[in-house]
């Protein structure tokens, strides 16, 4: 997964320290984040946002294509 993710550019959206391979210490890093500090925790929300909708769109895009 950590390739794919890498190759889609995502990996380069994210601070190294901010993946993980395993989805419960995403969470502990989550629950860490908004513990620590409610303003980073947004400010991290709101880039994830805009990196999400840009895939989003990018994905819509790729799926509608005409598969002649």
């Amino acid at each position: 997964m950590r390739e794919k993710l890498d190759k889609a550019d995502i990996l380069a959206a994210i601070e190294p320290e901010d993946y993980f391979d395993d989805f419960a210490a995403a969470i502990a890093r989550c629950d860490a984040l908004v513990g620590s500090n409610s303003q980073i925790a947004h400010e991290r929300q709101v880039v994830l946002s805009e990196y999400a909708e840009s895939f989003l769109k990018t994905s819509e895009s790729y799926l509608r294509r005409d598969p002649k």
